[in-house]
């Protein structure tokens, strides 16, 4: 498992994903905090945008947050990818 620490920002007019200078993610996404959709959305995204299905994405933390602990049943590759966005931070 690969840990990861994002900002979630939902209701944002555009879904983005990059990494902040404070040592967390952001992770913008159009849909709303209602009834969960947000953390589903949220889940649908991250697996799309980095290559992995849905079910090897977990919330551990903070459903209720904008600050969530995520984690990852990710490949090398995923776990690079992540790594090239923290260092062009």
């Amino acid at each position: 498992m690969y840990t990861i620490r994002i900002k979630a920002k939902p209701g944002s007019r555009i879904n983005s994903f990059e990494y902040l200078p404070e040592g967390l993610y952001s992770l913008k996404i159009k849909a709303l905090p209602i009834d969960g959709k947000a953390n589903e959305y949220l889940i649908s995204y991250l697996a799309e945008i980095l290559g992995i299905r849905k079910n090897q994405v977990h919330i551990k933390s903070g459903h209720t947050s904008k600050i969530k602990t995520i984690e990852l049943e990710a490949t090398p590759e995923v776990i690079k990818f992540l790594e090239e966005l923290k260092s062009k931070a």
